[in-house]
């Protein structure tokens, strides 16, 4: 079984990330999604679709807007396994990819 991290950065676009997370419907058992709050928190209603996706949560709140390099690579340390997919909160994934 592969088990990977999802790391997703954002900023105030929340419709946008909604979209995003809801295209992570689970397609696999055993994941870890890292949101990266870059200067701006998440709303509740993130949180709660983050948390019916999966168990396995972080949300990580930079208090000032950092570039997104340096926003991925804080929030790269809280990575479980060892593979990691990046996505932008603009984005989305099509069913089985």
């Amino acid at each position: 079984m592969v088990s990977f991290s999802v790391l997703i950065i954002t900023h105030g676009r929340e419709e946008l990330l909604l979209k995003c997370l809801d295209s992570l419907r689970p397609q696999v058992e055993k994941w870890q999604l890292i949101i990266v709050a870059n200067g701006l928190p998440v709303s509740e209603k993130v949180l709660t679709l983050a948390h019916s996706l999966t168990s396995e949560v972080d949300i990580l709140k930079l208090e000032a807007k950092e570039t997104p390099g340096k926003s991925r690579n804080e929030g790269l340390k809280l990575a479980r396994y060892d593979w990691v997919y990046f996505i932008d909160d603009d984005a989305y994934v099509y069913p089985r990819y």
